[in-house]
């Protein structure tokens, strides 16, 4: 067991050795350099130690996934979602910065626990999947297709939708865009607290999504939210927004919901 210092208190992902091919070995060395890569940002989960037999990453615990606290009957003000969106944004801009796309990037992969003071601590989670764009194109990882299901499909860019029809690896200029895509999507959901494409089958929401169709919002979100989750949805991955502009126009929506941007 490799560990770094850790609480009394931790999360422990363990793998079924049994059912693991190779590729799953893969992902699981893949989460655990990318954690390691990133351990010093305050959001994105944090790496203690892992094992290699039985395959186990150790990692700081959360409460809950964000999906369940957004569809929860838990109240939150304008601010505490602003406030929980520009810290999973965060979280990603330092991923893009690292040269590191999430490539899963939705609520029930982003883990949160209640602070004292009411707030949330929020951390990006699950980089099983995710890509080191700087790393050997010749990894397991690097020409593996897009994999989607029924819940991923939601957040999935046009150009993702594509190369899972086609049955080809994504192209890898478009990682970080495909990331960008979702963070729209996945932003409308947080303040609206709505399901994108609610009991739309996988087909249909494949279809609209082609269609140049997109999740329903409403103005009640405001123009500049608005604006932001329309600029990053585009059907064009080179008219989206860098990561760096998507965390500054959410520091800029949660100053606006009467908070202070983090430092």
């Amino acid at each position: 067991m490799a560990r770094l210092g850790c609480p009394d208190v931790v999360a422990v992902k363990r793998m079924r050795t049994e059912a693991m091919q190779p590729m799953h070995h893969a992902m699981f060395h893949n989460e655990v350099a990318l954690m390691w890569l990133l351990r010093e940002h305050g959001n994105i989960v944090r790496l203690f130690g892992y094992s290699d037999q039985p395959p186990a990453i150790v990692m700081e615990r959360y409460q809950t996934d964000l999906d369940t606290l957004l569809h929860s009957e838990v109240a939150l003000s304008a601010l505490q979602l602003a406030d929980i969106c520009q810290q999973w944004v965060s979280g990603l801009e330092a991923m893009h910065a690292h040269g590191v796309a999430h490539c899963d990037l939705k609520p029930g992969n982003v883990f949160v626990s209640q602070r004292p003071d009411g707030g949330w601590r929020v951390a990006l989670g699950d980089l099983g999947t995710s890509r080191n764009l700087s790393a050997d194109r010749s990894s397991v990882l690097a020409n593996t297709m897009p994999e989607l299901n029924a819940m991923t499909v939601r957040y999935a860019a046009p150009e993702v939708l594509g190369a899972f029809q086609r049955g080809v690896a994504l192209e890898r200029g478009l990682f970080l865009p495909a990331d960008i895509y979702s963070a729209a999507v996945m932003l409308n959901e947080c303040l609206s607290r709505t399901d994108p494409w609610h009991e739309q089958a996988f087909a249909e929401i494949v279809a609209a999504v082609q269609a140049g169709q997109r999740p329903a919002f409403t103005s009640a979100l405001g123009p500049d939210a608005m604006d932001m989750i329309q600029a990053s949805w585009e059907t064009d991955p080179g008219r989206r927004p860098p990561a760096a502009i998507f965390r500054q126009r959410c520091a800029a929506l949660f100053v606006a919901a009467g908070g202070l941007t983090h430092s």
